[in-house]
């Protein structure tokens, strides 16, 4: 267990295992990946380059593209994992290099990434294993079961496991959003002091070719008889257990400056543009009312106050030519983590004579659009979202958090 003496660390046992006798072949995976790690390893990998197979997970904020081009620059061609979706992380942490000498192979396997504090300075724990390849047959096994648990992975899903050879390359996925830089302040750090706002419609392409990888999950029942409360029900038991030890249950996690503007009711399928059944209708779109906030003008609110600024045209589509569009950029953040800068679309029905308006329905929709992906899930059921205005407006001028 690192962290608990100097002598047990992560970085002394990936240089032992580097410093096998005739490596014949090296395999590394980690979820996260940052240079500061990498270079305290670099003069180990160099021998070994062209042995090397290289796993890092992507879309995870951290991995980093400064990582990647050390990499590239080292001569070694990384696997990038991309699940394809935000909540599910490609996690292994496995070191692995095999020896022709003395047919043996030795294994780190545990939860360090290769991260300078990941093999230095965390509280990690791992075993470290020495396997004897000659006729013994439960390590041989063990080997082989390493290997191809990575063959599989990019047999089953080409799409998400992905080989980058180039700088190009690394500056595409650093354009989507989908690793991050290093000389950017992460996004715990203060939001005023970033001065590079992230490209227009940087992630709006992600979505489309990446699919959400298909994993084969345990199914996970629950022994009691009665079915689960739902989600609002049982956020609200939490809310109010925590509430009376004076401990808030989330805290929202928003850039400086941002002030709240509107919050809607517990999220629906409707909201979430998750279908019920087969023949419900997917309008892309959720309907912006009066929510929490209680707002009395909701019909005209969206238009006329907070999105008044927008540039207002009516729709190119002539069956809904009487429509209101405007475009506004949001920064997505759903229970706690940032999912980066979306350009989203609201539109609204000025028209005062419908049936709707004089049944006071709601006027104005927010389209979903490329955040599509990241809002249909049934897990944010029984959430809300909120809307802030970034007084600053960096990153962007609107705040949409899920929480």
């Amino acid at each position: 267990m690192q962290g608990l003496s100097e002598e047990n660390n992560h970085f002394d046992s990936i240089i032992r295992l580097l410093e096998l006798n005739e490596i014949t072949k090296v395999i590394i995976s980690t979820a996260f990946l940052r240079k500061s790690g990498l270079l305290l390893i670099k003069n180990h990998l160099i021998p070994h380059v062209d042995k090397i197979d290289f796993y890092v997970g992507i879309r995870n904020e951290i991995t980093s593209a400064q990582a990647l081009q050390e990499l590239i620059d080292l001569g070694i061609n990384p696997f990038i994992v991309d699940t394809g979706s935000s909540d599910i992380i490609f996690h292994p942490k496995i070191y692995l290099s095999i020896s022709n000498c003395n047919k043996n192979a030795r294994t780190i396997i545990g939860s360090a990434n290769l991260t300078k504090r990941g093999i230095t300075g965390n509280i990690e724990a791992s075993i470290v294993a020495d396997l004897n390849l000659d006729n013994n047959f439960e390590d041989i096994n063990i080997l082989s079961n390493i290997n191809n648990s990575f063959e599989n992975l990019k047999l089953k899903f080409p799409e998400n496991v992905v080989q980058i050879n180039s700088s190009e390359e690394i500056a595409v996925l650093l354009s989507q959003g989908r690793i991050s830089d290093e000389n950017l302040k992460t996004y715990i750090s203060k939001q005023e002091d970033l001065e590079n706002e992230p490209e227009e419609n940087s992630r709006e392409t992600i979505q489309s070719y990446i699919p959400k990888i298909k994993l084969k999950l345990p199914k996970i029942t629950s022994n009691q008889n009665n079915k689960e409360a739902s989600i609002a029900t049982r956020l609200s038991k939490l809310n109010n257990s925590f509430e009376l030890t004076g401990i808030s249950n989330h805290e929202d996690i928003i850039p400086a400056g941002c002030i709240l503007k509107w919050e809607s009711t517990p999220l629906k399928e409707r909201d979430l543009n998750i279908p019920q059944g087969r023949t419900t209708n997917i309008t892309g779109s959720m309907t912006l009312r009066s929510g929490l906030s209680k707002i009395s003008n909701f019909q005209s609110y969206f238009r006329n106050d907070l999105f008044a600024d927008l540039h207002w045209a009516h729709s190119s589509r002539v069956s809904s030519s009487h429509l209101e569009v405007a475009t506004a950029a949001f920064e997505l953040i759903i229970l706690g983590t940032n999912h980066g800068i979306f350009h989203l679309e609201i539109k609204h029905d000025p028209r005062k004579n419908t049936a709707s308006y004089l049944q006071n329905n709601a006027m104005s929709h927010l389209r979903w659009g490329a955040a599509a992906p990241y809002i249909k899930s049934r897990e944010l059921l029984g959430y809300t979202l909120k809307i802030y205005e970034n007084s600053s407006g960096s990153p962007s001028p609107f705040v949409l958090v899920i929480s």
